[in-house]
């Protein structure tokens, strides 16, 4: 006995009832749901449905129509499987089901306007995306069909979900997954500035589906997809059985010895210690203090292998090797070309298929080069083009400009610069030189003199001398510095420095302003002074109008919003400038740099970190 599902899509029309009493006669009806999706969801649900990347309007959804549709719930009392060939090759399937839905889409003029389950797993999936409903529920039902039931809810979490518990609540009802590792805080993941929760599943599509998961790398091995949880997007590592991860029968293994803890699922004492021992050896390039921190505690709660005070990197990898080979699982280099792998530790137990390895490895990362020069030349010559044009059209307007403002030997100043409509001068102004920015597109400069006259008082800024505008140009002339942009080197050398642009955006920030597009070369650097520079996009945290602020009215704002601050930035439309320090520093920490420095950058990190809270800003 089995519980399945058929789906009429609306376009089936007058061959409805047909369809549902031959249903009937073939199996037990329990239930008929009509479903109306919302109209600007329904691509994205039929998406998440058939498990595939279908454009709004496709094909599939004029053939199968985007209005009301039919579930039919039915039980099959005598399944019968058989091999068939399906749209995915030759599977084995209900042929109950198969065998009817074929029938059904004769009658109907071929094509997709009739849905069936081919086995149990895909209804226990498709009965929870639809209607949030458990298989089992219906399994032990004995009721029979009474009346048709209206149902007007798009799938399971389209517009995110609640919090953590909700999500695994329901992957606990559909799926087979384990956290593979750092599920003792996970808790802590919806507070983290990079949020991240590593499963291993038997299905990736269908945990793909269930999750409303979106990939965030278009690089088909990469795994990394984002889930939106509580209004933020947590990403998701969707590792899966046959990756090459770990051994698949390891995998399969994890899978079947998974213990619940709490809300969740997580692997059994011994295959998380050697999971996670595995993963510190051989995806990372050398053991970590915090790996092997949480190893020993590991061990020392589960006496997994002999009681150590700390590990030795030899010692404990043959402790691994003695377990893979216990097992008779393999060491098996990842199809995920993004994790890392140690070469020089793997040679150890495979020196004939290191080289290998390496080599296929060497050859991946230099086809990446090839095609990363070829997008940078691209770049590099749309960006050229763009300045050209920029100057071939606003130049002599700009000097017109200029001149009538009485600026003399105006110069073109750092051409490469020129982005977006933006371009730079030098020049002279009443007896000094001065610097000139002039926007030709996005009109935002008086933001600049709006922040100046805001904090002059309080900040050493680039003096601004006059600014000027009509409708089509705006020119804002300010003090000429020779200053040099701050970088990465400049922190390791003083990490100090960190205090200086920690009390500029405490400062920024006490105004109940925010800078929005804070990154290293927005700060100048000269005798061991710091200062910030670029307000054009600058705003207020209380959303009140003393700045030019950009709209979700107009399109060419909107594409600013949504590259303004770049990586810097916690999620899309998002800003916090002590966020985008944290970003910053935490890149650093892959620099090779003394004890001291890393002790004193981190002191600095958790004084940025502890000023997030009020610091948001958002667009909505």
């Amino acid at each position: 006995m089995e519980i399945h599902l058929f789906i009429l899509w609306s376009k089936v029309s007058i061959e409805r009832e047909n369809i549902l009493s031959d249903i009937a006669d073939k199996f037990t009806t329990l239930d008929v749901y009509n479903i109306t999706w919302s109209e600007n969801k329904f691509s994205e649900n039929l998406s998440r449905f058939y498990g595939q990347n279908l454009p709004k309007n496709s094909k599939k959804e004029q053939h199968c129509g985007s209005e009301k549709f039919t579930c039919v719930i039915v039980r099959d009392e005598s399944p019968k499987y058989q091999p068939r060939q399906t749209s995915k090759g030759i599977r084995v399937v209900n042929v109950n089901l198969f065998d009817s839905k074929k029938l059904y889409r004769s009658w109907t003029g071929g094509g997709h306007k009739i849905h069936a389950t081919d086995d149990v797993e895909e209804t226990r999936i498709q009965l929870m995306l639809l209607l949030e409903k458990q298989y089992d529920s219906y399994l032990i039902c004995n009721q029979n069909f009474v009346a048709e039931k209206e149902y007007n809810q798009d799938l399971i979490s389209s517009s995110g979900w609640q919090s953590l518990e909700d999500v695994f609540d329901i992957l606990n009802k559909t799926i087979n997954y384990v956290i593979l590792r750092n599920f003792e805080t996970i808790h802590d993941q919806m507070d983290s500035l990079h949020p991240d929760i590593d499963i291993l599943t038997d299905n990736q599509d269908y945990a793909i589906s269930i999750l409303n998961a979106q990939k965030t790398f278009s690089k088909k091995y990469r795994v990394q997809y984002k889930v939106l949880i509580d209004n933020k997007y947590i990403n998701f590592d969707l590792r899966f059985n046959g990756d090459n991860y770990y051994d698949i029968n390891w995998q399969k293994d994890i899978l079947v010895t998974r213990v619940k803890e709490d809300f969740f699922y997580r692997p059994s004492n011994v295959n998380y210690f050697y999971s996670l021992l595995y993963h510190a050896l051989l995806h990372k390039d050398k053991l970590g203090y915090d790996y092997e921190r949480r190893l020993l505690e590991l061990n020392n709660k589960c006496s997994v292998v002999f009681h150590r005070k700390y590990f030795s990197v030899l010692e404990i990898f043959n402790e691994l090797e003695e377990f893979i080979d216990s097992k008779k699982y393999y060491f098996t280099y990842p199809n995920d070309f993004s994790v890392h792998w140690n070469y020089q530790l793997y040679s150890k137990v495979n020196p004939s298929w290191s080289f290998f390895h390496k080599a296929y490895r060497s050859y991946v990362s230099f086809m990446k080069l090839v095609g990363d020069t070829k997008k940078n030349i691209a770049g590099w010559l749309m960006k050229l083009v763009r300045r050209s044009l920029l100057l071939f059209i606003n130049h002599w307007k700009i000097l017109r400009c200029l001149k009538d403002l009485k600026v003399s030997d105006i110069k073109i100043f750092k051409f490469k610069n020129w982005h977006d409509g933006f371009a730079y001068y030098s020049g002279v102004f009443q007896g000094e030189i001065v610097f000139i920015k002039i926007s030709t597109m996005h009109l935002f400069l008086d933001n600049e003199k709006i922040f100046y006259d805001l904090f002059k008082d309080n900040l050493s800024l680039l003096k601004v001398i006059k600014f000027f505008e009509n409708k089509n140009i705006q020119i804002l002339i300010s003090e000429f510095s020779d200053e040099k942009e701050l970088t990465e080197q400049d922190i390791l050398d003083d990490p100090d420095r960190l205090l200086q642009i920690y009390e500029i955006l405490k400062t920024i920030k006490h105004k109940d302003c925010i800078h929005r597009d804070v990154k290293l070369n927005n700060f100048l650097l000269k005798d061991d002074k710091v200062r910030i520079i670029d307000f054009t996009y600058s705003t207020c945290l209380n959303y009140s109008n003393r700045f030019n602020d950009l709209s979700f009215n107009k399109r060419e704002d909107v594409m600013i919003l949504k590259n303004l601050g770049g990586i810097f930035k916690p999620n899309i439309f998002q800003w916090n400038d002590f966020y985008s320090i944290d970003v910053v520093l935490e890149t650093l920490f892959s620099e090779d740099m003394d004890i001291d420095t890393r002790h004193k950058i981190l002191k600095y990190k958790q004084l940025f970190r502890e000023n997030l809270g009020d610091n948001y800003h958002a667009t909505k």
